[in-house]
């Protein structure tokens, strides 16, 4: 029997594909914990992993995974010794509270600390520091006026006279300034005072506060201290096993049937005519009318041993025999094919219509021809 034209391939089941490839990634997840959850064991101890399935894939329930740290006895010790320094130190930050109490209880001032200059402190101080340099200078002034004016008087210019006025101008032209001078000192001796009274009433106000926090500052410092940490563990180096891709392998299965589905149908509805060049002649003699009506394509030619009289092979083409041979009910002679020999070899080259082979010369490499 001929082969007839193929069938579609079935689509694959969305919901079949799907299951497969969640229960793919489950297992594979499973796996992937198994590999990750490794015990190891280093100078400062251990840690181990237990599960709940004992290693048994179970689809029902996820792996759950029980990590247990054991440190070395050495490890231990020191862990013990921490704690216990600990517990010490917060127990003397504990005494500390009643401290704390007293301390925040009081209202908080800066009664008896040194006072902040004022402006008219400032003034005092300045005036004071003028006067205390002028009581300097005014004996050395008195004599030096005297002896202005005795030297002038020697001189014989006479009080009153012009040169006498101009020489007294003079000196009294240096007094003031030098009384200016001692204004200017006496404001800086006044700065200089409140900046050292200001520096005391800040340093006193450090003090106080210093003295007040200290309970406070020694409760935080006792009870702030660092814990021992575990000894660090290095990453597991796991396998990390990938789930197969059942839906791709699925859908590319389906694909490539779809293809080969395709090339068939392209392959019998091929529509070329005139491929042998035989015109209608050949149309007819090989049954090309019957073919057309029924929807198949000029490139099969009848080929049924049975619808041929006086065979005579004659040779071989593209690893296929070649007869001369001429149609029943016909004397013209053709070169071509054995339908039911090309069946054995390459069945999609052939097919069966009311009973009798077909052969696709396309598909097999072979040029069916009138013999001239």
């Amino acid at each position: 029997m001929g082969k007839k034209a193929p069938s579609m391939p079935a689509a694959p089941d969305p919901v079949a594909t799907a299951n497969a490839q969640g229960a793919a990634n489950k297992e594979t997840a499973f796996w992937n914990a198994m590999m990750g959850n490794m015990n190891q064991e280093t100078p400062y101890g251990k840690i181990s992993y237990t599960n709940n399935s004992n290693g048994v894939y179970d689809p029902t329930k996820p792996p759950q995974f029980t990590s247990k740290v054991e440190l070395s006895p050495e490890q231990q010790q020191l862990l013990d010794r921490s704690q216990a320094n600990d517990l010490a130190v917060q127990q003397l930050g504990t005494d500390q509270i009643s401290r704390i109490a007293n301390a925040v209880s009081t209202p908080y001032s800066y009664s008896g600390l040194p006072a902040a200059p004022q402006y008219s402190d400032i003034n005092a101080l300045s005036q004071h520091g003028e006067e205390a340099l002028m009581s300097r200078l005014a004996p050395q002034f008195q004599r030096d006026e005297e002896a202005l004016r005795s030297r002038l008087i020697n001189q014989g210019i006479g009080q009153g006279s012009e040169a006498y006025n101009t020489e007294m101008d003079r000196f009294n032209q240096a007094k003031n300034d030098a009384r200016m001078q001692a204004v200017l000192v006496g404001q800086q001796y006044g700065g200089t005072e409140a900046q050292q009274m200001l520096g005391l009433r800040n340093q006193g106000i450090q003090e106080y506060n210093a003295q007040r926090n200290a309970p406070l500052n020694e409760y935080t410092a006792l009870t702030a201290g660092q814990q021992i940490q575990n000894p660090n563990f290095s990453a597991p180096q796991a396998g990390n096993a990938q789930a197969g891709d059942i839906q791709g392998a699925t859908q590319n299965a389906y694909n490539n049937a779809m293809a080969r589905y395709n090339a068939k149908v392209a392959g019998q509805n091929n529509t070329t005519s005139g491929l042998f060049g035989l015109g209608g002649s050949f149309l007819r003699s090989s049954g090309g009318s019957e073919l057309a009506s029924k929807g198949i394509s000029s490139l099969f030619a009848m080929s049924d041993i049975t619808a041929k009289h006086d065979i005579k092979h004659i040779g071989s083409e593209n690893g296929h025999n070649v007869y001369e041979f001429s149609y029943n009910g016909d004397s013209k002679r053709y070169i071509g094919v054995m339908a039911q020999e090309v069946e054995k070899t390459n069945p999609d080259a052939v097919i069966e219509i009311d009973g009798v082979k077909h052969v696709n010369y396309a598909m097999i490499g072979v040029k069916m021809r009138e013999v001239a």
